[in-house]
């Protein structure tokens, strides 16, 4: 593991199958087998667990180190506190083909775990692959953050072009790991719906708020699931499983790689182009991603209609926006038509219009068994990216067409005083997706987290409301949203002056 890589993609999964009634414990120890040695750290050899190496995970080769240690109970402990330095983690190579599905389940908990200072943000139990050249492949891990010993348990399917495969202990910040025992299993392809329904069961964010009950699901889906004979056969019978949902961030992955969507939630736009085109001086286009331009009124026009793709072509789009700054009296940032992508990139252009950190959002991911489980929040901060942030007044375009990433853009220009929504509610389907890897070749990627406003108000199924509502009649040539918000703008510059 390099020196200093904080471990950000979360795969946090469990609940064990015998949860679920079924299969038995037992009947599945029959087909697995378990491919790594002393998995329950029961043998220990020159002050470490025997079969286990010990790296530096994270921080300084030659600082105070974290502590690893045997537990009077059985198992290991890794603590380490404020003062520590060299962060090391646990980790064995264990044998398996390119392209093998495994289930790891393990049996742990943490005590008084919390990141002081720049404290890496690691406590989990996970696979770690990599090339030949030695280049991380994947990191997928379970989190551990019960205070009492429980069994956890996540699915990876290797990728193809795996060299190396490892099992890893790491424990980064202040407080205790303590982990009893890890097992790596290879389930057949028969195991996939069993293995589906307990990974979403654990960590699937919507389970209370959607009053799922995952018990009759499996009982209505089961057996057309495990009676396939290939991985079409399996996606027709979960496909309609998972459309119950009702979720846009719910969908599949076949074995050839092609997305297969479960859900696709119909709405009316609230926007009218040729209107705004008409007006428009000087505009560009950065790629497919975002339009920039100039009213006659000296007004700048942002178009933000998605953030997909690399950061260098929304850094790009900043840099024109800054532009605006210089001549235009205020800004109108339509996200109307935003189909979401990556919040970050959101941040880069956001990021103009603010000098100092702001909270505009935040989220909670499951953590436990039952649907209410949820772990603290985790605040998501807008941070400015230019020392002289645009401070005159910014106009908000939004509406049913903007989703996922798309409003979480939203919600970091609703943080801003000087910045005014306009329209209609954002669509409301902020799910944070990723995937579960089953044994057929088949991955299900499914909502991972609740996005919520700094308040605490769901946007699920709610969206984020406009300040200023605009009714729009569909089919209209017309765009009284944006017409709004010129005139508000203008006002606002009579005053000034």
């Amino acid at each position: 593991m390099r020196k200093g890589k904080v471990m950000k993609r979360c795969l946090f999964v469990g609940a064990m199958l015998l949860s679920l009634g079924i299969v038995t414990d037992s009947a599945a120890q029959k087909r697995d087998s378990n491919r790594l040695m002393n998995g329950d750290f029961a043998v220990w050899k020159e002050g470490k667990p025997a079969s286990w190496g010990v790296t530096v995970g994270a921080g300084r080769q030659d600082g105070k180190r974290s502590s690893i240690v045997a537990r009077k109970n059985g198992g290991v402990s890794l603590s380490g506190d404020a003062s520590t330095e060299t962060w090391r983690s646990l980790s064995q190579m264990i044998t398996v083909a390119p392209g093998a599905s495994l289930r790891v389940r393990f049996e742990a908990r943490q005590i008084g775990v919390k990141r002081e200072g720049n404290q890496y943000d690691n406590c989990f139990v996970g696979v770690l692959c990599e090339d030949a050249a030695g280049k991380r492949l994947a990191l997928t891990f379970g989190n551990v953050t019960s205070p009492e010993l429980q069994v956890d348990e996540f699915s990876i399917r290797v990728p193809a072009n795996t060299a190396q495969t490892s099992v890893v202990v790491f424990l980064s910040k202040t407080g205790q790991l303590d982990v009893r025992s890890i097992e790596v299993l290879e389930p057949p392809a028969t195991d996939s719906f069993d293995i589906l329904l307990a990974d979403m069961r654990r960590s699937y964010s919507f389970s209370q708020l959607k009053q799922v009950d995952w018990k009759k699901l499996a009982t209505d889906y089961r057996a057309r699931a495990v009676a396939a004979e290939s991985p079409a056969e399996f996606i027709e019978a979960i496909r309609p499983m998972l459309a119950t949902l009702e979720d846009t961030h719910v969908w599949i992955i076949d074995p050839a790689g092609k997305q297969i969507p479960t859900h696709r939630s119909k709405y009316s736009a609230n926007s009218y182009y040729p209107i705004i085109s008409a007006q428009l001086t000087n505009r560009s286009n950065i790629g497919d991603a975002v339009i920039i331009g100039r009213t006659k009124d000296r007004l700048g026009y942002v178009a933000v209609q998605h953030l997909a793709g690399k950061r260098t072509e929304f850094e790009r789009a900043a840099r024109q926006i800054e532009a605006l700054f210089e001549d235009c009296s205020g800004i109108i940032v339509d996200l109307r038509k935003n189909s979401g992508g990556a919040e970050p990139n959101a941040q880069v252009m956001a990021g103009l219009f603010t000098d100092e950190p702001v909270l505009y959002a935040q989220s909670v991911r499951r953590n436990g068994s039952d649907a209410s489980d949820f772990g603290p929040p985790s605040r998501r901060f807008l941070k400015p990216v230019r020392q002289t942030a645009f401070k005159k007044p910014v106009a908000c375009l939004i509406g049913p067409g903007c989703v996922s990433s798309g409003e979480g853009l939203a919600m970091m220009l609703k943080a801003l005083p000087h910045v005014t929504l306009f329209g209609q509610a954002t669509r409301g389907a902020s799910g944070n997706p990723a995937a579960v890897s089953l044994p057929n070749g088949v991955e299900v990627f499914y909502s991972r987290w609740v996005s919520m406003l700094p308040d605490g108000t769901i946007i699920e199924g709610q969206g984020i409301q406009p300040d200023r509502p605009i009714k729009h009649t569909s089919g209209a040539k017309q765009d009284p949203t944006f017409q709004a918000a010129v005139r508000h703008l203008l006002k606002a510059n009579e005053s000034v002056r």
